[in-house]
């Protein structure tokens, strides 16, 4: 599952990769979320980069990092995209593609298995488990796109994550990772 910000224009790239810079400046932007910080083994995702306008082509470049701890699983995302102006008399069309190459890990020292708890006298995890661990690491390829179009006041977007629905599997076997996409309406 992807992690979602609820300040989501705090990392636009990480939302739709058309949303590659906002003027002909470079853009920088950060995004932190800490979600139940008082359990054990919390969410926490990080999520930096940055975009640059790139004037003789009239096209974005950028790229950011996401580092997203859920648990045990901590999962790493270096991602590079582009973005394409095209002008149509009033009408702006951006597409965007991105290239995304990903990191799965899973710590089994942070497991606990039914094998380690003590049945007779309810003292909870005493035992060493019996299961072998299996996997652990996995690194793959994404690719993600995504289109604006703006005409007057109106921008209306679309993103579709996942494209190839890479293995994200960290045990034996094939789990492809599901497409996502998202539908942006804004007015200014």
């Amino acid at each position: 599952q992807d992690p979602q910000f609820t300040t989501s224009f705090a990392g636009m790239t990480y939302t739709n990769p058309s949303f590659s810079g906002s003027d002909t400046m470079g853009t920088v932007f950060i995004a932190h979320r800490n979600q139940w910080p008082k359990l054990e083994g919390t969410y926490q995702t990080t999520v930096f980069g940055y975009s640059q306008y790139l004037s003789r082509t009239n096209s974005y470049s950028g790229f950011h990092f996401m580092y997203d701890k859920a648990g045990a699983i901590t999962t790493q995302r270096f991602t590079f995209n582009y973005a394409q102006n095209i002008k149509i008399k009033k009408l702006l069309l951006r597409p965007a593609f991105e290239v995304v190459y990903f990191n799965n890990e899973i710590d089994w020292s942070q497991l606990s298995f039914g094998d380690q708890i003590d049945p007779r006298q309810a003292q909870g995890f005493v035992y060493s488990t019996g299961d072998v661990p299996g996997g652990g690491s996995v690194t793959n390829l994404d690719f993600n796109t995504g289109m604006l179009a703006s005409l007057y006041n109106v921008t209306l977007g679309i993103s579709i994550h996942h494209l190839t629905k890479p293995n994200e599997g960290l045990l034996t076997g094939d789990s492809p990772l599901p497409r996502k996409t998202g539908i942006y309406l804004g007015y200014d």
